[in-house]
């Protein structure tokens, strides 16, 4: 018997088309696909993003609607220069009240991106507000405020970037690494850009440096974050930095892959208001393998992936890293990004690692499908952000089934979906949950 059945239905008109017609691979982290940075003086251009979802959350008995409605405008007052808008209205309405309390129909507005960006010969600088994004996601993925400059120094490429977030829309939303929380179910979900529904990251001030380096077809970077609170209860204060090693491209011609190795350092404050520090880390890899079989007919994909988020035996939960340790050192890896770890399974890397694979076909032009399985397990003692899944052994196992189809240049359609078994880590008679997600793109 099902537990839950999970239905996203989203219609969207995107900022901007993709730079070209091939489909964007399912389970990428990016913001949403932009033309160019800079245009030739006098040029303009402006839209609408609408996007519309119906969520029924798996282990609660939470229902609701949320629409977002994004008017955005662009224009190039001189040559290399260029000035980008974008509003936020939405409306969350509540379909089905949980049991144990209830949940606000709510209506705001907010400005989501500000920003202007000048162009050089090999530099380039933006600053406003706009949405930040690091690595491969899982470190900063999200809106704020601040200024970010590259500067390319032949194969060589610096960047560096200060930034403060907040929970834009809603107030007092300075605790913890999650702001006001969210009843969104992922983090990041396929299908959809980064920036289409971010989880809040409170309200923080960060810096960061990047130094990235292209050796044949590969690119290797280093990144180094550092963040800091602004809440003024002082037990509650919570300063992470993290230092992450990169690498992705192609090699043997015939694979594709991805690595990222992050560590988490700091301070937070256990549950007796003692500071104490940080030491966790988490890993993020993928490799694709070109098939050299029926590569006329559906050029063919083998895909394995491979993510790990360190834990701690004695924390109380995963969704927050302030007063949740009991002593010693907060090893629970907590990110401010983005990380999708399947349709039908709502979790964030920390505690558990998951491990999947899976094959994508092209049988059109701009057309991919792709099933992919997955095994979720603890990385060792303690809770996982699911509390229900109190015992030792697998969390579970998944299935995603998905459609990304690029009909037209100008309209593109995706559609997912996800299966989840709980393991034995959760308690005997747990259901099953099933996913759906359904996504319509205009580009205008």
């Amino acid at each position: 018997m099902l537990k839950k059945i999970i239905i996203f239905l989203a219609v969207s008109l995107p900022l901007f088309a993709a730079e070209n017609d091939s489909p964007v691979p399912i389970f990428s982290l990016s913001p949403l696909a932009e033309t160019g940075r800079t245009a030739t003086g006098g040029a303009w251009d402006l839209g609408l993003v609408a996007t519309n979802a119906l969520y029924a959350l798996p282990n609660s008995e939470v229902s609701l609607y949320t629409g977002y409605f994004r008017p955005w405008f662009w224009f190039s007052p001189l040559e290399n220069t260029r000035v980008d808008m974008r509003g936020r209205f939405t409306a969350q309405e509540v379909i089905e009240q949980p049991s144990g309390g209830s949940i606000t129909s709510e209506y705001y507005g907010s400005l989501e991106v500000f920003s202007v960006s000048h162009a050089f010969s090999s530099a380039a600088v933006i600053y406003g507000r706009q949405f930040f994004f690091l690595g491969q996601g899982l470190l900063f993925s999200n809106f704020a405020d601040g200024a970010a400059y590259k500067q390319l120094f032949g194969p060589l490429s610096v960047s560096a970037s200060a930034f403060h977030s907040g929970d834009y829309g809603t107030s007092l939303c300075e605790i913890n690494v999650e702001g006001c929380g969210s009843y969104q179910v992922y983090r990041l979900t396929p299908g959809l850009s980064a920036d289409e529904q971010p989880a809040s990251a409170g309200s923080r001030l960060f810096g960061s440096a990047e130094i990235s380096a292209m050796l044949s077809e590969s690119r290797i970077y280093a990144i180094g974050l550092y963040s800091r609170d602004l809440v003024e209860e002082k037990d509650y204060a919570y300063h992470p930095w993290y230092a992450a090693l990169g690498a992705e491209g192609i090699f043997l011609e015939r694979f594709n892959y991805l690595a990222e190795f992050l560590y988490q350092g700091g301070t937070t404050h256990n549950k007796d208001a003692k500071e104490a520090s940080i030491g966790a880390y988490a890993i993020l890899s993928e490799l694709a393998w070109s098939m050299p079989v029926l590569e006329e007919a559906l050029h063919p994909d083998l895909i394995v992936g491979y993510a790990y988020g360190s834990g701690d035996s004695d924390i109380s939960t995963t969704a927050f890293p302030v007063k949740t340790n009991i002593k010693g050192s907060q090893n629970a890896f907590s990110y401010f990004g983005s990380y999708s770890l399947g349709l039908a399974y709502s979790a964030v890397l920390a505690n558990m690692q998951a491990a999947s694979a899976g094959f994508l076909v092209r049988p059109l032009d701009r057309m991919a499908m792709e099933l992919r399985g997955f095994y979720y397990a603890k990385t060792g003692e303690g809770v996982v952000l699911d509390s229900a899944a109190t015992g030792d052994g697998a969390l579970g196992y998944a299935l995603d089934a998905t459609l990304s189809w690029r009909v037209f240049p100008d309209l593109y359609l995706y559609y997912g979906f996800g299966f989840f078994t709980p393991g034995e880590a959760y308690p005997s008679g747990t259901e099953t949950t099933m996913a759906h997600l359904v996504t319509l793109s205009f580009s205008f």
